[in-house]
């Protein structure tokens, strides 16, 4: 009887150990890029996957921080006077501007998440019969915005792997932006759902899809070309850079751009771009919605009509405004001041209450997403050209509040030049 008792202890206690160097194994294979730390991270992956085993959205967008937390912590880091610590206080003193980007970040979250249930019930994975294998994580690139680093100086990639119990099919899921912030783990964006066994085999399948949305992309017409949505992700918008222009339109209309360069929760240095300007007598700034190709940008008017086709050299813009409605083009040269003015700090202000407000709008129903991508029929030069040579005939000077006293500042202008005087018909022009 004691030798079956003995012998029993033995494989339960060979059991227990076979079981532990089997999770011991799992817990190494997920561990990389992290080694020696603290073990949370496990856990949280897991909060992740059982809100999509379940189904939890409200769950999964708890997981990350409120706009208030953020704003506090860039409080904790910042220098007073920065522009990250008047940004974080200016929120603050919001309270409901902290409701609306709260709203509309958890929309965003509401968005991944269904794209993520979805994109699994076209590839055939049912995630409520899903095991966690493992997951290995790495280690984000460091940004330029040192209160980012401060805040959550230990940023991951991870690549989780998974196996369907119904097809037996091993998949891989990554989720991007997992923080440790004072001891704590937030975030986890869902990015994308591969079936996939290796993180090689992930990104092979991943570029593959990229190329082919970047064909259909190349292919759609102008009714359904893709939009920058310039509010999504909002709590994690750190801004990398801030460049301000003057310049002119036609030479004598000042013009002012203010542009600041925004990272978010995408691969790349800069993710997207927020900007202002005002023309003329003009003393408000107007929002702009940005699109840019390689070296060409595109400022697109938020409530108005006219945009901006410019061309980035090393510190300057060139190109054309343009207000289709009132059938006027100008040329415009803007170049880059080397230093930012004093009033860049109360624009930054002016810039989030314009977002703010481009979000009510569009929460409400009352104003649709703008396709800022403009079709360009002709080359940037020859539209350039076209504005300088409509220049003497134009009817009206510039959309600005008193076009009258514009036009008279134009006509002083030329005062002081040489007028060209109309050569009069003879005989032989006229064929006689």
């Amino acid at each position: 009887m004691r030798l079956k008792i003995r012998y029993t202890f033995l494989l339960l206690l060979l059991g227990c150990l076979s079981a532990f160097q089997i999770f011991a194994q799992q817990r190494k294979e997920g561990m990389t890029g992290w080694k020696g730390k603290d073990r949370g991270e496990g856990e949280h992956i897991n909060k992740i996957l059982r809100c999509l085993q379940r189904e939890e959205l409200m769950n999964y967008t708890q997981l990350f921080p409120t706009v208030e937390n953020m704003s506090r912590w860039i409080i904790e880091v910042s220098p007073p006077r920065s522009s990250a610590y008047q940004k974080a206080v200016f929120y603050l003193n919001k309270p409901e501007l902290l409701h609306i980007m709260d709203t509309s970040i958890r929309n965003a979250r509401k968005k991944e998440f269904n794209k993520m249930l979805h994109k699994a019930e076209n590839i055939g994975l049912h995630w409520n019969k899903t095991l966690l294998l493992n997951y290995e994580l790495e280690r984000m690139k460091k940004t330029r915005d040192t209160v980012l680093e401060k805040i959550a100086p230990e940023r991951f990639l991870g690549y989780v792997f998974v196996k369907d119990q119904v097809t037996d099919s091993v998949y891989c899921f990554t989720v991007s932006d997992l923080q440790m912030i004072k001891g704590n783990w937030y975030g986890g964006y869902l990015k994308n759902l591969f079936k996939a066994e290796t993180k090689a085999e992930y990104e092979m399948q991943r570029m593959m899809e990229e190329k082919f949305y970047a064909k259909l992309a190349h292919h759609k017409t102008d009714s359904v070309n893709l939009v920058i949505d310039s509010l999504e992700d909002s709590r994690n918008d750190f801004i990398v850079a801030r460049k301000y222009y003057e310049g002119t339109l036609d030479g004598y209309i000042p013009i002012e751009l203010y542009i600041r360069y925004i990272k978010d929760t995408c691969a790349e240095d800069v993710c997207r771009y927020e900007a202002l300007y005002k023309f003329g007598d003009n003393e408000d700034f107007i929002s702009l919605r940005v699109s840019k190709k390689e070296k060409e940008w595109t400022f697109r008017e938020d409530k108005y009509n006219a945009f901006m086709q410019l061309s980035l050299g090393k510190v300057k813009y060139t190109g054309i405004w343009n207000d289709p409605a009132e059938h006027i083009k100008y040329k415009a040269v803007l170049t880059e001041l080397e230093e930012l003015p004093e009033e860049t700090k109360d624009l930054d202000a002016e810039l989030d209450q314009a977002i703010v407000e481009r979000m009510q709008a569009i929460a409400n129903g009352e104003e649709l997403d703008k396709d800022i991508e403009i079709e360009r029929t002709e080359p940037l030069e020859q539209i350039q050209e076209q504005a300088e040579s409509k220049k003497e005939i134009k009817s009206e000077i510039a959309p600005i509040k008193d076009k009258k006293e514009d036009k008279k500042k134009k006509d002083d202008k030329k005062k002081d030049k040489p007028k060209k005087e109309r050569k009069e018909p003879t005989l032989i022009d006229d064929g006689l």
